[in-house]
């Protein structure tokens, strides 16, 4: 566990975020028009449902009307009419609720309110909505299910499971979740029972639970001695098991806690709300009173409600808008005379209807203007696919000269919409041999960037030869703060040796590049591969990023490679050797002693082959048609990477492939630490199929000793129809290809979402990715074949 970084509210507008950012926050409230309190919530199709406490019914209050209804509550034969201590939402849209003598349930547009068959027992104690369609309830010592209709189901028969918890959550999911003294069980979708620490000890007091979409959870705990509860604590479980604690200084306890829109956990406390991201940061969201909210839920709406009880009111916050950034659009011709553009998708995954404003803001003053944007409304399930960039703006009304065109696409929303439902992906592309060939890129989340002077990023697989030239761009997402950047190479040899470049600043909220940046280091011998350090020392935080795109001489084709940081365990996901493409493999060890890469390959399903590399300090080894050179033999599948230090003990270090023809057209694929795979399910956006183009998807295991089971659906990103789903099962460190995965759905362009349903490993864990490439040819043999990864998109 680790602490947290506190950031007052101020320090946003000290970033001086993109445009949008901050405004549109707001607190609204919305009076009960009497002094009862606002206890349990839940959101329906009807609106927001509540409990208000003895002798009072539970309430709807519609947001379209800004009307508060009650729902009144008989009783079924032989009890007497109680009042509405918990309620939940099932999955077919209708709220249940348990008064402690009883259960009630009210259809979704239904006024009717009807009481589903009473179980053994003395009184109904706890509620739990799961999304695998099932209802559940603690009565007397059992645990009972019902389905979402009403039916009663019977009792749950395992008796390892606390059979009478202190508290219950159902998790959309299918996830459930109890207390059981200081233990936290879950209760998977398919009921595997896993005990978890709940990192709270006797006295302590965990008040609320919010489902985390990994899988995971985040609660609030108030910490108490001797009857005294001083201090308060947000913790975030992780989906693999791992816990997070961010002590709440001031104010001192967290109540109501939900995981917000944008992946993070807001909880209320008594001077407002506060929003914890997984990495530890806090900030405050200020409103004058205290609220003492004991829920917290998200809206239809995408804002998140609460009840202020002081003020007597039931409260929604609007989130600020959600921005990212494509780091680079261009529209330029080239010394050589050859033209560079660059296309664009943008996918809306969620089920509302999002109001897209892309933001192009030049980086140069030869462009004309200060900036250009267009909004437009994305229905669910749909994409906006645009083919270059520049010629769509200026079909808006907007003037742009021929060349010379480079800057930020800035892409922002409001509204209902989970974090990552939005995403967006760019290629810049140009003429090359029998089609097109270039570099591509997904968008930056700018709440998720670096922004803190001192902060360093580090880009590794950079090389400098007769074959290829390596250029390193930087970001500056900030509104207003200028950025100051000190870039550092260090070479690849082992050597440790180092050449500092002339510092690099980059104005608000622009691009900028150096070219050949190995070329351009100053050393004997010539720096020919190695790693960059880039770090921000400028006198403000800046939100920023640098990349680097390895360009291949003769095809131009350029290779995109992101900042990395070293783990102990990674997966590359493919290590390709079969018909006229071969992998270059790049393994990096920058830190702290000499090193082992283990590398295991298992092409097909085939008897695990291991091999181990030695590395120096500071050294990085490139590793030309690595599956012949190293040993591993031919085939495609995932390389799993574990990196050991001299004695044997667990060390980190970097890996990436980058897959190529013999004419150099290829990819690069990062290696993603196992710890960060924590989704059940994903989505790959800016599926094409036609217009020079296609489309294929892999899915890859991540996991050595266990089977996965994969559900694909298909989505028509012109209707937002989803296709018939497939199920594809990979063996352990398994992948799967497929080819022109559009094709067989008749469409054009599309997404695919991604979701693990079965798993045999024996954490439950069954991590795995899925990404996308997207080839330049209609089908095999056209073009120029050349691949663009589309990276999977979680909702965190």
């Amino acid at each position: 566990m680790r602490g947290t970084r506190l950031l007052l509210l101020g320090l946003l507008g000290l970033l001086g975020l993109l445009p949008g950012a901050g405004l549109g926050q707001r607190f609204e409230a919305f009076p009960l028009g009497d002094t009862g309190v606002i206890q349990a919530l839940a959101v329906t199709p009807d609106g927001i449902a509540f409990t208000r406490g003895r002798s009072l019914p539970p309430y709807l209050f519609r947001p379209d009307t800004g009307r508060f209804e009650p729902v009144p509550l008989g009783a079924p034969p032989g009890y007497a009419p109680d009042w509405a201590r918990d309620i939940c939402t099932a999955t077919d849209g209708s709220l249940w609720g348990a008064t402690g003598a009883y259960l009630f349930r009210r259809g979704a547009g239904d006024p009717a309110v009807t009481y589903p068959e009473a179980t053994p027992g003395t009184r109904e104690l706890l509620l739990g909505c799961r999304g695998n369609g099932e209802v559940w309830t603690s009565r007397g010592s059992g645990l009972y299910r019902y389905a979402a209709d009403g039916r009663a189901l019977g009792k749950h028969s395992d008796t390892s499971l606390p059979q009478s918890p202190g508290r219950m959550w159902g998790c959309p999911d299918g996830n459930l979740w109890m207390t059981s003294g200081l233990n936290l069980v879950r209760l998977s979708r398919e009921n595997a029972a896993t005990q978890i620490p709940a990192a709270v000890k006797s006295g302590d007091i965990l008040s609320e639970l919010a489902c985390a979409s990994d899988g995971g959870a985040w609660y609030t705990v108030r910490h108490c001695s001797d009857m005294v509860c001083d201090r308060g604590s947000l913790v975030r479980l992780f989906g693999n098991g791992l816990l997070r604690s961010v002590e709440i200084l001031e104010p001192k306890w967290a109540l109501g806690v939900v995981e917000g829109p944008d992946g993070a956990g807001w909880f209320a406390h008594s001077d407002g709300l506060a929003r914890v991201s997984d990495d530890g940061a806090l900030v405050l969201y200020p409103h004058a009173g205290p609220k003492f909210a004991n829920e917290i839920v998200v809206g239809p709406d995408g804002g998140l409600w609460f009840g202020d009880n002081v003020a007597h009111a039931l409260t929604r916050f609007v989130l600020p808008p959600m921005l990212q950034a494509i780091p680079a659009v261009v529209g330029t011709v080239g010394g050589s005379g050859v033209p560079y553009g660059t296309d664009l998708v943008v996918s809306n995954g969620g089920t509302s209807t999002a109001a897209v404003t892309l933001r192009y803001l030049p980086s140069r003053p030869e462009s004309g203007v200060a900036e250009a944007s267009v909004t437009e409304s994305l229905l669910p399930g749909r994409q906006l696919v645009v083919g270059d960039v520049l010629a769509w703006l200026r079909s808006k009304g907007f003037s742009f000269p021929g060349t010379g065109n480079v800057g930020i696409l800035s892409v922002e929303t409001e509204g209902a919409l989970p974090q990552r439902a939005l995403t967006a992906f760019a290629r810049t592309t140009s003429p090359s041999g029998p089609g097109r060939a270039g570099v591509a890129y997904p968008s930056l989340w700018q709440e998720s960037l670096p922004s803190a002077v001192g902060t360093t990023l580090r880009l590794f697989g950079l090389r400098q030869n007769a074959a290829d030239r390596t250029n390193l761009a930087f970001v500056n997402l900030s509104r207003t703060a200028p950025l100051l950047l000190a870039v550092t190479v260090i070479s690849g040899d082992g050597t440790g040796r180092r050449a500092f470049l002339p510092d690099v600043s980059v104005g608000p909220r622009k691009w900028t590049q150096l070219d050949s940046v190995l070329a351009s280091a100053d050393g004997t011998p010539p720096f020919t591969q190695g790693w960059v350090e880039v770090e921000s020392v400028g006198d403000a935080p800046a939100p920023f990023w640098a990349y680097a795109v390895v360009n291949h001489n003769a095809t131009n084709d350029g290779t995109y490679f992101s900042p990395a940081e070293p783990a102990h365990e990674l997966i590359v996901p493919a290590l390709v050797d079969t018909g006229s493409w071969r992998s270059e493999l790049v393994l990096a060890n920058p830190c702290c002693s000499a090193a082992t890469a283990e590398l295991t390959f298992a092409p097909g399903g085939a008897t695990p082959r291991t091999v181990r590399v030695p590395l120096a300090l500071l050294e990085q080894r490139i590793v030309a048609n690595a599956n012949e050179n190293l040993g591993l033999g031919p085939g495609v599948g995932p390389l799993l990477v574990r990196f050991f230090d001299d004695r044997g003990r667990p060390a980190a270090g970097v890996a990436s492939v980058r897959v190529a023809t013999p004419e150099g057209y290829g990819v690069s694929l990062p290696g993603t630490p196992l710890v960060d795979l924590k989704a059940s399910k994903v989505r790959v956006a800016g599926q094409r199929q036609g217009n020079g183009v296609r489309s294929n998807l892999a899915l890859v295991s991540a996991e050595p000793d266990a089977t996965l089971t994969l559900k694909v659906t298909i989505v028509d990103g012109e209707t937002g129809t989803r296709k018939e789903p497939v199920t594809v099962t990979l063996p352990p460190l398994g992948f799967k290809q497929l080819d022109q995965v559009l094709t067989p759905h008749g469409i054009s362009q599309g997404w695919a979402e991604v979701e693990r349903t079965a798993t045999t490993s024996a954490t439950g864990s069954g991590r795995f990715l899925a990404y996308g490439v997207l080839n330049d040819g209609e089908r095999p043999g056209e073009g120029t074949g050349d691949g663009s990864i589309l990276p999977m998109a979680t909702e965190k």
